[in-house]
């Protein structure tokens, strides 16, 4: 199981890489992590 760091790292690069990725996570995927950065996923949209 990869670390929580890792994919919270993968997560960021393909936000900052495809905005639509961003759309899809803050959909689909309604995690801790989207949550507590709002800010984050608005910079990268």
């Amino acid at each position: 199981m990869p670390s929580t760091a890792a994919r919270w790292a993968a997560w960021t690069v393909q936000c900052a890489a495809d905005p639509a990725i961003a759309d899809a996570a803050a959909f689909g995927l309604q995690t801790r992590y989207l949550q507590r950065a709002p800010k984050l996923r608005r910079a990268a949209m």
